[in-house]
């Protein structure tokens, strides 16, 4: 009866093993790999380097406590040693004491390589915690869930801690996309191009004029069509791939269900169950495949 009743799910950004269940989660597809396989990717990096000695963080979260548990079963059997663990807990900044301690235990076993799975608040408070401890010459790999977030770079000094690693989903080509955001963003704000020119890009973002920079990286973007143009080059686009080919997914299920074909589909109407399956067919998109 569920299975008649609930709509097709695809998510671009849930990532847990459990919804891999399809028992639980008959109706759910996602466009981003699952934590098992971000994990494998982890431990096939600390294997290509060689590394048997490591330390692993995660969060009192499902995400941050399912990730480290599985981090550290995966590496025990492969012979990798984990030295220590620790959870973050969930309200951080009220528990700094027992961050503090998780990095002391990081240090005291002098293990060179360390773990972190995470979301993206807990893992800005430990390293900033980190470099305020003055932790320096340490192998820092990273989940997916932070290793692109622009937040971590922008931590004061974060370049002392040493080296940051990290996977990350897959980025895909959006024909139009950036000239769609770009005509979105002029859109809303008619004065864009009038408001600044050019000034020193270095300059603190603290000090960027409320109305005519875009703060960003520590440093002031000016708000004209060209400062927009800048941001979006460096834009990797990742979740919004996710999301863009989710879509796709979905279309594409439905065109083929309904059987439509240049703009005019042969039948009507569709049930959830009946959808389901045609999104599980390998299909290219931009010259990515994806596949169920």
């Amino acid at each position: 009866m569920t299975d008649c009743v609930l709509p097709l799910q695809i998510s671009f950004g849930a990532s847990s093993e459990e919804l891999s269940d399809k028992k639980l989660y008959p109706n759910f597809l996602r466009t981003i790999p699952n934590d098992e396989s971000q994990i494998e990717a982890i431990i096939l990096l600390i294997q290509e380097f060689r590394w048997n000695w490591i330390s692993v963080i995660g969060s009192s979260t499902d995400y941050g406590e399912n990730g480290k548990r599985k981090v550290i079963s995966r590496a025990a059997a492969v012979g990798i040693c984990v030295a220590s663990h620790g959870t973050i807990p969930q309200k951080a900044s009220e528990s700094k004491q027992e961050v503090i301690n998780i990095i002391d235990n990081i240090t005291n076993n002098r293990a060179n390589v360390v773990v972190v799975f995470t979301n993206i608040q807990h893992a800005e408070y430990l390293f900033q915690i980190v470099v305020d401890m003055n932790i320096t010459g340490k192998v820092w790999i990273l989940s997916e869930a932070m290793s692109v977030q622009r937040i971590l770079s922008e931590i004061p000094n974060i370049k002392r801690i040493g080296t940051v690693l990290g996977v990350a989903v897959m980025q895909g080509k959006m024909p139009g996309y950036k000239e769609f955001v770009l005509r979105d963003i002029t859109a809303w704000n008619p004065g864009i191009n009038q408001r600044v020119k050019y000034s020193d890009p270095q300059e603190e973002r603290q000090e960027c004029p409320a109305d005519s920079f875009m703060p960003t990286f520590n440093q002031c973007v000016p708000c004209t069509s060209d400062g927009v143009r800048s941001l979006l080059r460096h834009s990797d686009w990742r979740v919004e791939f996710n999301v863009y080919s989710a879509v796709y997914a979905g279309a594409r299920g439905l065109h083929q269900l309904l059987q439509c074909d240049s703009g005019e589909c042969k039948k009507e109407g569709a049930h959830p169950w009946q959808v389901r399956k045609f999104p599980n067919a390998a299909f290219d998109l931009n010259k990515i495949l994806l596949k169920h």
